[in-house]
């Protein structure tokens, strides 16, 4: 696994954006909190489809997963999506599933509740398997069982050194072809004031990966996009 952090540290005054209402010395904070990304060459960009949102572009993607990974499920909304859509031979779903959950206001689940709303969701589908626990270890559990997925869709912690380490442990559990997509494609949460390192992990990920291209990209109406990385067989590295 790559140490990218050394690659984007950058000074405060190389970041120019928008500080909105913040007040200087926050502003300052949150510059010296961001990560300046690498730049993606353009090529890889060129099989790539824009869709306005997620269930779009993956209904788009040119692969039909038999085998799908989600690391950081909360409450199975989105593999729903994906196992109605794809109807696969098998889906993990791997989480902590320590959380709470609202909808509209109303609470679906509390953190003591979490395992047993998603299992339970799914209790009559044998071909699904939940992991409970750290991504990197549920998925160095599943690296060991020589296990293989078409589709993995990461959207677990979202600290640079977070997604960089999901990524790489992706990558080895990916079949040639296989798709890998990115939830949160941001530089911040401006809902929370929290920086996050998926845009440059993702694109750290490009650099060192050249056989790995950009399939889609999806716009979200808050703009935490999502980004699919396709993993070219024709060009294994």
């Amino acid at each position: 696994m790559f140490s990218f952090t050394r690659f984007l540290r950058r000074k405060s005054n190389q970041l120019d954006f928008q500080t909105g209402n913040l007040s200087r010395l926050e502003a300052l904070d949150r510059s010296t909190r961001i990560l300046v990304p690498v730049e993606v060459d353009e090529s890889r960009f060129s099989n790539a489809t824009l869709h306005w949102k997620r269930e779009s572009a993956c209904l788009s993607l040119t692969i039909k997963p038999k085998s799908i990974l989600e690391i950081g499920t909360l409450a199975g909304d989105f593999a729903d999506f994906l196992i109605k859509a794809y109807l696969p031979d098998k889906t993990v779903l791997v989480d902590y599933f320590d959380a709470a959950d609202y909808v509209f206001g109303e609470q679906r689940f509390t953190p003591e509740t979490h395992y047993s709303y998603v299992k339970n969701r799914f209790k009559n589908d044998p071909t699904i398997e939940l992991l409970k626990g750290e991504s990197s270890k549920m998925l160095s559990q599943l690296i060991n069982r020589n296990q293989k997925f078409d589709f993995i869709y990461i959207d677990a912690g979202h600290t640079l050194e977070d997604v960089t380490r999901d990524l790489e442990l992706s990558h080895q559990l990916l079949n040639p072809g296989g798709i890998i997509g990115l939830n949160d494609y941001i530089m911040t949460d401006y809902y929370y004031d929290t920086v996050y390192g998926v845009v440059q992990a993702t694109n750290l990920f490009l650099l060192h990966h050249i056989e790995y291209s950009v399939e889609a990209f999806a716009f979200n109406q808050n703009l935490f996009a999502d980004i699919y990385l396709k993993k070219d067989h024709q060009n294994l590295k």
